[in-house]
């Protein structure tokens, strides 16, 4: 069983604020530290998704040790106390840049911008995502973690349009993880 309370008591809440016209963000307010909250426990009141460059460690507050490689794709779901340990050591292929980018995503805030489309398109994003966090590695969910990196790179790049882009990248995102966890939750209740 998660014991909640003592995992939000030894965190740090770090508000991302998004609104129905950017549901998405590649900011967060940090109130203790300058934009570095790597190695605080802390979390987040929406999705975030980290793309990761080089071998980063993350700890869930339930002790849960995640180890992740140049690629990878991570998941982690609002309200999840989680911190970041970057194993750089002698890597120079960074070249200085960060081991790995993020951004956050409120599903509510983004069903209210769709609100004129059909709810059948919005399944989605309406049906909750009970996983804590998700992994997705490029040799098995490489359609997932190109879509994290067209964001990141829409996000950055700001073209014309690109809040569109984002938003369709975001649903497509959205449909793709969806269908992981149904199938994932169909195949348990058969084994059960």
């Amino acid at each position: 069983m998660i014991d909640f309370e003592n995992g939000y008591d030894e965190s740090s809440f770090f508000p991302v604020v998004l609104s129905s016209d950017r549901p998405f963000s590649t900011k967060v307010i940090n109130p203790t530290q300058n934009s570095n909250n790597s190695g605080t426990l802390h979390f987040h009141n929406c999705f975030e998704f980290v793309c990761v460059y080089t071998e980063i460690e993350c700890t869930l507050f339930n002790s849960d040790k995640l180890k992740l490689s140049n690629g990878d794709v991570l998941m982690i779901s609002p309200h999840i106390p989680h911190k970041f340990k970057i194993h750089v050591g002698d890597d120079t292929s960074l070249f200085g840049r960060s081991p790995y980018d993020l951004f956050f995503v409120d599903l509510e805030l983004l069903s209210q911008c769709l609100e004129s489309f059909p709810e059948m398109w919005k399944t989605p994003l309406n049906d909750p995502i009970s996983a804590q966090y998700m992994v997705f590695h490029p040799d098995t969910h490489r359609d997932i973690c190109n879509r994290v990196y067209e964001i990141i790179k829409e996000m950055s790049l700001k073209h014309y349009a690109w809040c569109l882009d984002v938003v369709s990248l975001i649903l497509l995102l959205f449909a793709s993880i969806s269908r992981i966890a149904t199938n994932r939750k169909n195949a348990m209740s058969i084994r059960e």
